[in-house]
């Protein structure tokens, strides 16, 4: 745990295990994409530049493809919570 999580979650008054539950999907993800880079660079691509395509790349397919599956866990329909527009009478 670092410092910054231990603080938001003081300052912003929530449980800090909550906290901390909220931001590992986050941080499991990033650490997915970084293992897989560290693996290309291994493998022999060492232009950072075409790792840095891929992995925002990689990153927006996984978050299409988390949103889309939260979405059907929590019931909100592709992913996107609704708008809804209230008129003022």
């Amino acid at each position: 745990m670092s410092d910054t999580t231990i603080m938001s979650s003081m300052f912003s008054g929530c449980d800090h295990i909550d906290h901390v539950n909220t931001q590992i999907p986050y941080a499991f993800t990033l650490g997915v994409v970084g293992a897989v880079m560290l693996l290309l660079f291994a493998a022999g691509l060492r232009n950072g530049w075409v790792l840095l395509a891929i992995a925002v790349l990689l990153l927006g397919v996984l978050h299409l493809v988390l949103s889309e599956w939260y979405g059907r866990q929590a019931g909100i329909p592709h992913g996107k919570v609704p708008i809804y527009i209230v008129e003022e009478s």
